[in-house]
């Protein structure tokens, strides 16, 4: 859906699965759509900025959100059931501490270009993870919260800083099998050794 300033009534669309677009500041009773499973949006704006308006899809399975103002993920946790998250070019985006509920379902989650959040470590409590990403985000204090991502397949926090340099973790993870990253000075292992290992 292209960006508009229209008005649009959703109610017209109850058993709407999927939306995907450019958020519009005339978008009507959204909140209807109670079988939403995609929830895609660029430029979402929400007075409360956080997941909040969006609580109430219960049936979500993916949230994808581009360029948007929230600086915390309040809400997500009444999103039982999902899978994927997917956040990029989100510079407000500070607290994340609501994923800690999310410890059943979600599966792929990634952050590009969210170079604010204030402590990655309740990724830990994810243990369904498979796919981790964390671009472009400035820097991470360390990686030891992977420990117990047991299930984690692929990993890469290319362009982000581990501050104390220990990648050892990623080596005690039994399923990983791709990991991306730019060898720096101070990092325990290059990049080429861990593929090795794998």
């Amino acid at each position: 859906m292209p960006e508009t300033t229209e008005t649009i009534d959703f109610s017209w669309w109850p058993k709407l699965k999927v939306l995907r677009g450019v958020w519009g500041k005339g978008f009507r009773n959204v909140t209807g759509c109670k079988k939403l499973e995609t929830f895609a949006v660029s430029k979402y704006k929400p007075a409360s900025r956080s997941l909040e308006l969006i609580e109430e899809f219960h049936s979500l399975l993916c949230v994808e959100l581009i360029q948007s103002v929230i600086d915390n993920l309040n809400g997500i946790e009444r999103l039982s059931r999902l899978e994927i998250l997917r956040l990029s070019y989100i510079p407000k985006l500070k607290d994340i501490s609501s994923l800690k509920t999310h410890v059943r379902h979600m599966t792929v989650l990634e952050f590009d270009h969210c170079k604010n959040v204030n402590n990655f470590s309740v990724i830990g409590h994810l243990t369904a993870l498979k796919q981790l990403k964390i671009l472009s985000c400035g820097s991470i204090s360390s990686l030891s919260f992977l420990k117990d991502l047991k299930k984690l397949e692929l990993l890469s926090f290319a362009g982000t800083v581990i501050s104390d340099g220990d990648l050892s973790v990623c080596l005690k993870l039994p399923n990983l099998r791709y990991i991306g990253f730019e060898d720096r000075n101070g990092y325990t292992h290059r990049n080429t050794e861990i593929q090795k290992m794998l």
